[in-house]
């Protein structure tokens, strides 16, 4: 059984995978502005409603790649946190309810409003621990041994 007493800065520091999620997040936050960014240099500086933008807005050239790059970097941020919440899950540095209620808001947040939206969950979880000192999330007040 693994050892609940070890901080998650103390080990997340060590931890190659949960460096390689974090990664894969920030990647692809990066896609989702490059999507973004193509959208909106592909419409330009017209003012549309969104009836015209659904209708003159695919015409223009990397208006649809922009969108289609947007959904894929939202996909990877919703897959990187959920593998996030089952890692630190898995270390036991989180509650299994934790975990599941980061994946369950990443789900239910449409990921193109906020991509990896059970990212907060997992913050915020750190932060409650943190505060009320518990072991799990908190800096632990001894020297855990490593």
């Amino acid at each position: 059984m693994p050892a609940t007493g070890r901080s998650l800065a103390g080990r997340g520091r060590r931890d190659l995978l949960l460096w390689l999620l974090l990664g894969a997040a920030i990647a692809s936050c990066l896609l989702v502005l490059a999507g973004n960014v193509q959208v909106i240099d592909a419409i330009g500086g017209a003012t549309w409603s969104d009836t015209q933008a659904s209708h003159l807005g695919p015409a223009r050239p990397g208006f649809a790649s922009g969108h289609d790059l947007a959904a894929l970097g939202g996909w990877g941020e919703v897959l990187s946190t959920m593998l996030a919440a089952g890692l630190l899950w898995r270390r036991s540095l989180v509650s299994a309810k934790v975990a599941a209620a980061a994946v369950v808001v990443s789900l239910v947040v449409p990921y193109f409003l906020a991509p990896g939206a059970g990212v907060v969950v997992l913050a915020v979880s750190a932060a409650v621990a943190r505060a009320r000192r518990e072991p799990r999330l908190a800096r632990s007040s001894s020297p855990s041994p490593s």
